[in-house]
Parts: C-alpha cells; structure tokens; sequence
C-alpha cells in the first residue's frame, strides 16, 4: 500500500506519541488539492476500523469538506457584482432574459450582458453551468429553485 505524505505525517506522529491505533482518510479539496482527516484511539479503547466503517467515514468526511468548500469558495469576496448575482438568481429560477429584465426594470440587452459577464467572470461554459456554480459558491441559494411565475407585461 502507498501512503500520502499526509498518512505517513500522520503515522509518524503516532509513533512518536505512542499512540497505538489511528486512521487518516485522504479528503479531494478544490483545485486538485488533497487533504486529509486523522482519528486517533487510545491505547486501552480497542476500535475496529472495519471496511464498511471506513467507506462511511470517506463519505462522512467527503461531505463535510464539501460543505465547508462550498461555503467559503467565493464567499469572502463574490466575484460577481449584486446586479450579476441578481440576474443568475432569476435565470436560476427559469426565467429568460426578457422576463428578468421586466421584474429588475432593465433592458433584455443589460440582463444579457450581466448573465454573459456572471458566466465569464465564474468561467462556466454556458448560463446552466454559471448558475450550477453559483450554487456550489453559495452566491445564490439552491433552495425554492423551482420555475418563478413568469411576469405580466401588462403590469
């Protein structure tokens, strides 16, 4: 078996403590970076770290660093103006640029151009992608993202 150099920190750190059971579970991070958790148990507290246990800790774990990923990845500075954010709330929700520009009073043209410049400015492919990622930032909220009622324009 090969071990990161985390796992080998860990078990190093083990050894030189006494410390006689422990497992580390490497953890993906953004940007391809690898982290890890490590458990320790104390010499007289026997546990077993059996295979179904570990596969629930990967996922435990896994999740965790998710959250926490996905809280922090844009949230000290949005790369997105309020206005951009606005505009990928709404799409968000289903509605297209025209409509949109009816409930934010603006154009269709300056809707487009702040959904256009959300999607480069959080280099997604396509509007989809830029509200997808939007999402994992945490710069809008996934929640009630069911299709608005689309406005009346005679309103």
């Amino acid at each position: 078996m090969e071990f990161t150099s985390r796992q080998r920190h860990s078990m190093e750190y083990m050894r030189k403590f006494d410390i006689q059971q422990g497992l580390t579970i490497p953890v993906r991070l953004p940007f391809d970076r690898t982290g890890c958790v490590t458990w320790f148990a104390a010499a007289d507290n026997r546990v077993t770290f059996d295979r179904p246990l570990v596969e629930h800790l990967q996922i435990a774990v896994q999740r965790f660093f998710d959250g926490i990923d996905r809280s922090r990845l844009w949230i000290a500075t949005s790369p997105l103006s309020p206005r951009e954010t606005e505009c990928l709330h709404w799409a968000a929700r289903g509605l297209s640029d025209k409509n949109i520009a009816r409930l934010i009073d603006r154009s269709a043209d300056t809707v487009t151009f702040h959904v256009r410049s959300s999607i480069r400015k959080l280099d997604a492919v396509n509007r989809t992608h830029a509200v997808a990622l939007a999402v994992r930032a945490s710069l809008i909220e996934p929640t009630d993202l069911e299709p608005s009622p689309v406005p009346n324009p005679r309103n």
